[in-house]
């Protein structure tokens, strides 16, 4: 994610980005968990959306490449 952006600007952009994402995702999680139960009727229903978006997460990661034509590894 580091290469993303310019050396210039790269500890904030990553900062706000991160932070962003935890504010919204992490905030509205219960929320969602609690509706996703009321919906489904099933307790196990917010485990099955994080296997469903850990999978999503996998298939973009697996997209992603090096810029400078190295091994990630």
């Amino acid at each position: 994610m580091a290469e993303l952006f310019p050396t210039r600007i790269r500890s904030s952009a990553i900062g706000i980005a991160y932070n962003l994402s935890m504010g919204v995702l992490g905030g509205t999680s219960p929320l969602v968990s609690t509706w996703l139960i009321s919906q489904t009727r099933d307790i196990a229903a917010p485990a099955y959306c994080l296997i469903f978006l850990s999978l999503v997460t996998f298939a973009a990661l697996c997209t992603l490449h090096v810029r400078d034509g190295g091994k990630l590894a």
